[in-house]
């Protein structure tokens, strides 16, 4: 007896494939690649595909250390940009004892506000990014690292970072920022 390709024969067939797939071996393992899915209509290597979201990583590093505004916010795709703090639970514990309805989730920042203050210190600012990982098709990428942030010798938080980047016609922008931070305890008196 042969099954005809109805409609309703093609979807168990795709959903066999499917369950095969998330339950154990996958019916055809897919091609081993590097971090970056590449393009069919123009393969490239992940080093060429991220070397410019590299140089928007460095940008962002040097031009807190410069203090350099306008390069800082030329990163960014627009003024709505997400700028989202989570709080890391000892951090919160410490603030709430000061001020008890503080928040885990802080959405009080905001890019311009970053830069603005890293302008008007005195102090050194420095963010030390390690362990940067990139993921894109060239048109839409995620970065993730660990960052350390110093105010002067002092580190002042730590943390995980995550942007989406999107590219434009003006060159990949930061279209989110989403981060954890730990903030070290304060300097014994």
């Amino acid at each position: 007896m042969t099954l005809r390709a109805t409609p309703a024969v093609r979807f168990a067939a795709a959903l066999a494939t499917l369950v095969a797939g998330c339950g154990g071996a996958p019916a055809e393992a897919p091609p081993a690649r590097a971090a970056t899915i590449a393009r069919a209509e123009a393969p490239r290597s992940h080093d060429a595909a991220s070397a410019p979201i590299r140089r928007v990583v460095e940008t962002f590093r040097t031009s807190i250390l410069r203090k350099d505004k306008a390069s800082f916010v030329d990163l960014f795709l627009d003024k709505t940009v997400p700028w989202i703090a989570v709080v890391g639970d000892e951090t919160l514990a410490r603030q709430r004892a000061e001020v008890p309805d503080s928040s885990k989730i802080d959405t009080s920042d905001n890019y311009m506000a970053f830069i603005d203050w890293v302008c008007s210190t005195n102090d050194t600012i420095e963010e030390k990014l390690s362990g940067l990982a990139i993921e894109t098709d060239g048109d839409v990428a995620s970065v993730i690292f660990d960052y350390s942030f110093h105010k002067g010798a002092q580190l002042s938080n730590w943390g995980k970072e995550s942007w989406q980047l999107v590219r434009t016609d003006r060159g990949w922008k930061i279209a989110s920022v989403v981060y954890s931070r730990t903030k070290s305890l304060p300097a014994a008196r």
